[in-house]
């Protein structure tokens, strides 16, 4: 037994070298490679893979629905790979936010993005920092949230009844379009709602989704807004996120036993863009704080029984990517109060309990509603509250206004919920404004 205790301790120690290196990246994309064929036959996970490449994949898109499990953690494995080798090429360092970057990459893999959809919108940022004359590098991390509008993509080339030698160029045409303008347009978006959604490219992308969907209308090209999830309990994901969760609680004391310290200190921050947990807090601090929301996050969605497909998983994947960009314990706790709350009152008045069918964009808001964690952060348990139980209700009527075209359609909600909370806060009610972006800490 002891000799089993030890074996164990030098695999975590092991491990932990490899999150001190960045490695741990590396260690998720094989983690989702070897995840991809345990589930189904080789076969069939190549074949559903092509699915997945030529759906539309508007929102909402189940991969594991029109295709397999093993063929969406095959998709979130490249998407990853992708991602990776081009900060490895860039020798950029993973930060805060490149790390909550590619875990929405990850967790959009499931519901929306693959490979065929985000390169051309990659290619426009770069062509972008070709045409301002400055290094791709500075725009590494617009790069990674750029993807949310690849359904824009995919969906012109195999949603409309077109030839495809017209509809695959002018997808990709489209694409590139939508990276080259988006780098200026998170820029302007960010005063818009000052820092106080953790989503500010879902913002930048909405607008963009808008005026595409628009577009799209005018010349009659109907996006048919249609939804393609399964309400099958597929525990093994459950299993999964646990798993993730519990190891890295379990790196962050083994790699510092005082790593209380340093989470202490986050939990006092209150999570406005941009905040570098990564630089401030220690490495340790950090994976602390992802496997706590990610476990408590998690522990929710099984205490109400609801069901997690694709569509959740991704979600919650996304999500605990910025619990190293903003999002903690203290400062998530009045908005997902907020959140429970506005389900409790919507089906008191149904006069039902909860449905998963029924209910099931208002439960990707719920997951989603921990963008507006700095809100709390900075203004208050009852703005909290408020924040929790607006998001609720605004965020499943936005994908009318841009056709499902934008994945961070909770990013786009937020962006509005947080500018009028703000105006609230700073002016309505006369509360102090303090300038500047400088992370709190203390």
């Amino acid at each position: 037994m002891v000799f089993m205790m030890k074996k164990i301790g030098k695999f975590l120690k092991k491990q932990f070298i490899n999150l001190r290196n960045d490695s741990y990246i590396e260690l998720l994309v094989i983690l989702f490679f070897s995840l991809s064929f345990s589930f189904n036959p080789a076969v069939e996970v190549l074949d559903g893979y092509v699915k997945i490449l030529l759906s539309p994949s508007n929102l909402l898109t189940d991969y594991i629905f029109i295709s397999s499990i093993g063929s969406a953690f095959l998709n979130a494995g490249f998407n990853l790979l992708i991602h990776l080798i081009s900060i490895k090429l860039l020798k950029v360092r993973v930060n805060s936010p490149i790390f909550a970057g590619l875990m929405m990459v990850t967790g959009f893999s499931f519901f929306g993005k693959n490979i065929i959809n985000t390169i051309p919108i990659l290619f426009g940022v770069f062509l972008f920092t070709r045409f301002k004359h400055v290094s791709f590098r500075s725009q590494i991390i617009v790069s990674l949230f750029s993807t949310g509008i690849a359904p824009l993509v995919s969906y012109i080339m195999f949603g409309f009844d077109m030839a495809l030698y017209i509809s695959i160029p002018v997808g990709i045409l489209v694409g590139i379009m939508a990276g080259f303008i988006l780098p200026q347009i998170t820029v302007h978006t960010m005063r818009f709602h000052e820092g106080y959604t953790i989503y500010n490219t879902g913002f930048a992308l909405g607008v963009i989704g808008i005026i595409s969907y628009a577009l799209l209308s005018l010349f009659n090209l109907r996006v048919e807004r249609q939804s393609f999830y399964d309400l099958e309990n597929h525990m093994v994901l459950y299993y999964v996120l646990f798993a993730m969760f519990v190891f890295l609680i379990l790196m962050a004391f083994i790699g510092n036993r005082k790593v209380l310290s340093n989470y202490r200190r986050l939990l006092k921050t209150s999570g406005r863009l941009i905040s570098y947990y990564f630089t401030d807090f220690g490495i340790e601090a950090v994976i602390l704080n992802i496997g706590c929301v990610g476990l408590a996050l998690t522990t929710i969605l099984f205490l109400f029984k609801i069901p997690l497909n694709g569509i959740l998983f991704g979600s919650v994947i996304a999500v605990i990517g910025c619990a190293a960009f903003g999002i903690h314990l203290l400062n998530s706790l009045p908005v997902i109060i907020g959140a429970i709350l506005a389900f409790v009152i919507r089906l008191l008045i149904l006069q039902r309990y909860l449905d998963p069918a029924e209910d099931f964009s208002y439960i990707v808001g719920f997951i989603f509603s921990l963008g507006l964690s700095p809100i709390a952060g900075k203004y208050g348990f009852i703005y909290g509250i408020i924040a929790g139980i607006t998001h609720i209700a605004i965020s499943p009527l936005m994908s009318v206004i841009h056709g499902g075209l934008v994945l961070y359609n909770n990013g786009f909600a937020t962006g509005f919920e947080a500018m009028i909370l703000v105006v609230c806060a700073e002016h309505i009610f006369n509360r102090e404004k303090k300038h500047g972006r400088k992370q709190e800490n203390k």
